[in-house]
């Protein structure tokens, strides 16, 4: 779990008055490495999206969509699809052994 000051860093400027300023030294702010990290991870984020977009079928990223960020709604979607449970774990975990071998091979 990360901490307040890692997910909030602080606003407040920092001066160096002997080291001709701070850039993208060892001694960065909380607001630099914040910054940086926020980028790293859209970064990541933004692969991931074209793994999903490449690998995944629409049925399976209808799927991992449902499971993930709407998790109350699988009844209404196995009715909708004239699926059983099973049928809907089965294609839950086709699609993510495609997303791992794609991101075992492409992504490392």
């Amino acid at each position: 779990m990360k901490r307040v000051s890692e997910l909030f860093p602080s606003c407040t400027p920092s001066y160096d008055f002997f080291g001709g300023g701070k850039g993208y030294s060892e001694y960065q702010s909380t607001t630099e490495k914040f910054g940086i990290l926020q980028a790293e991870r859209s970064g990541r984020i933004d692969k991931l999206d074209g793994v999903i977009d490449r690998v995944l079928t629409d049925v399976e990223k209808e799927v991992i969509h449902i499971e993930f960020f709407e998790p109350t709604r699988h009844h209404m979607y196995l009715k909708r699809m004239g699926w059983t449970r099973w049928k809907f774990q089965e294609v839950k975990k086709r699609a993510l052994l495609k997303l791992a071998q794609e991101v075992k091979n492409n992504c490392s």
